[in-house]
């Protein structure tokens, strides 16, 4: 039985034990970079390429790590230091990509048993591709230039990601300006003694108002600290073929939303229909196409308490898989389920380990942003979002 993660994020590991564990792990897969590079001869499968794989899994197990607790650790030092430790595992891995005596070992790999498994053919194969196609074989300032570029690539989606999650808001609006709120959605914000009641930036908070709320103001101003989360903006620059593909994406559906927003500006009572009415819109012109269809009647069937244990069933009913409690197997600790200040605003699955045959046990954990509480109400777009991760 391989040894399980000691990392939680309940505070029971200290951020001197991770950044000393980070740090040792960041120097020991460099050094296991260098040794692989010294290999003289014609480097087989299941020698220096399990040699080869263990370099890349730590790697990646490295980055992912330190990805799940810059979203979510509640400490903010620990989050600080997850960033930097993101940093230096993913230009690790850049630097591996982009390795020409790697790129050449790899070429050159060989099988020793002519009845190799698909499955190491397949790893040889995608690394074969990998290195044809990273700039591996470029010269070395070119080589030089891609791994600066992609470290700074990496810095910046790291610093954006947390600006973002760090940027929430929240702020003050009157009880009464929140008419068409659901009952439940009330009871979770309390008004306080000047009977304001607080609202923030978390989806849980983001998209019953914008769907129920009657008063557009408040819409409006929800929206827009929505939006706002993250002041400024980057210039990207050589993007030329994103820009071209997402106005192709633009031209396609352009025609299907023009309908949709011309018939919910019709029921809205308006011809210039603003994003922050469009969900409210939406509610209003169901209501009107399904004989009085309320999407708020549907939460009181999505009760927290319900809706998670029937994930696994699910998946055992489509898959044909069962699930069973392992004791000796050590989990992550988080409350990783429920909005918090400064965690991950949305939802995701993060690999923590891939499993390689029979070697380890993979690790995944799910982030999301649901409602605390068995009794808690979900909306159908939650529950959605839930099942797809």
């Amino acid at each position: 039985m391989p040894e399980p993660s000691r990392f939680t994020f309940d505070g029971s590991v200290d951020l001197e034990a991770y950044r000393h564990d980070w740090q040792a792990k960041l120097e020991q897969l460099q050094n296991d970079l260098e040794i692989l590079k010294l290999f003289d001869g014609v480097p087989t499968a299941d020698d220096w390429g399990v040699q080869f794989d263990k370099l890349n899994m730590g790697a990646i197990e490295g980055r992912n790590t330190a990805s799940v607790f810059k979203k979510v650790h509640p400490n903010k030092a620990f989050r600080d230091d997850a960033m930097l430790a993101q940093s230096g595992f993913e230009n690790l891995t850049s630097a591996i990509e982009k390795d020409p005596i790697l790129a050449s070992l790899v070429q050159r790999m060989m099988f020793v048993d002519p009845d190799v498994n698909s499955h190491e053919q397949r790893f040889t194969q995608r690394w074969q591709t990998t290195y044809r196609e990273s700039g591996a074989t470029m010269s070395e300032d070119k080589r030089s230039q891609l791994l600066s570029l992609d470290s700074d690539l990496a810095d910046l989606r790291s610093q954006f990601a947390r600006n973002i999650d760090d940027g929430q808001t929240n702020w003050l609006v009157p009880a009464d300006d929140l008419a068409g709120m659901p009952e439940d959605f009330m009871k979770l914000h309390p008004a306080n003694e000047e009977n304001q009641i607080t609202l923030t930036t978390r989806k849980v908070d983001v998209c019953p108002v914008l769907a129920y709320c009657k008063n557009d103001e408040v819409r409006r101003r929800t929206q827009h600290e929505y939006r706002s989360r993250c002041p400024g903006r980057l210039a990207l620059r050589g993007l030329s073929n994103v820009t071209d593909f997402i106005d192709n994406v633009v031209a396609m559906v352009k025609p299907q939303a023009h309908q949709e927003k011309q018939a919910m500006s019709q029921v809205f009572g308006t011809k210039d229909l603003k994003v922050w009415q469009a969900d409210f819109a939406k509610e209003v012109l169901l209501q009107k196409m399904f004989s009085g269809f309320d999407s708020s009647h549907i939460r009181p069937y999505l009760r927290v308490g319900n809706v998670l244990p029937q994930i696994t069933l699910l998946i055992q009913e489509l898959f044909g898989v069962q699930f069973k409690h392992q004791p000796e197997v050590k989990s992550w600790v988080d409350t990783g389920l429920h909005p918090r200040d400064n965690k991950y605003s949305h939802a995701c699955v993060c690999i923590m380990k891939k499993a390689y045959g029979k070697s380890n046990l993979p690790e995944v954990i799910l982030l999301a942003n649901i409602p605390e509480g068995d009794d808690a109400l979900m909306t159908y777009a939650e529950v959605s979002t839930l099942y797809h991760e």
